[in-house]
């Protein structure tokens, strides 16, 4: 982890010890991941900007959550070719979330659920935006706006392969 002013907290609940970034922003330039029911939650309920920057990557076997309570606002940008993997990628569950992804950085939902959630819940905003020549998203379900507001724009990224897809 490198500069950061961020406010970096775990969370311990039942099941998961959860890293959260509530406020403030920071950089992360190498590998990290988490395993088992442990999730990164990028604006929980306060407002987080989280930069990863090559050869950074973001790993986790359950969630990626960007904006999660309806106060939280967290921000996700890459540069270079990152890697952002997670079972299941939130971007706006109940709050307002942003992910751009681009230069060649890609985003997989691996795992049982595959899922990649875009507005979630009434009031969450969700803004994703691709852009690269060898960008990617890999997803089994791309869900965008369940019940919230949600914009994804694609521009000269070579690749956004779904299972299924749903407005």
């Amino acid at each position: 982890l490198a500069s950061s002013s961020l406010s970096l907290a775990t969370t311990l609940a039942a099941q998961a010890a959860n890293t959260v970034y509530d406020s403030g922003s920071t950089t992360i330039t190498s590998p990290d991941s988490i395993t088992g029911l442990d999730s990164y939650i990028i604006g929980d309920t306060g407002t987080a900007t989280v930069n990863v920057v090559n050869p950074g990557s973001l790993s986790s076997q359950y969630d990626l959550t960007l904006g999660n309570a309806s106060t939280g606002v967290g921000t996700l940008t890459t540069s270079g070719a990152v890697s952002l993997t997670a079972n299941r990628i939130y971007v706006g569950i109940d709050g307002e979330g942003t992910l751009t992804v681009g230069d060649g950085g890609t985003i997989t939902a691996t795992g049982v659920d595959r899922r990649v959630v875009l507005g979630w819940a009434v009031g969450s905003r969700a803004t994703v935006t691709l852009s690269g020549a060898s960008t990617r998203m890999t997803a089994g379900d791309l869900l965008v706006s369940n019940s919230g507001q949600a914009e994804m724009t694609v521009s000269d990224a070579r690749k956004l392969a779904t299972g299924r897809s749903e407005p």
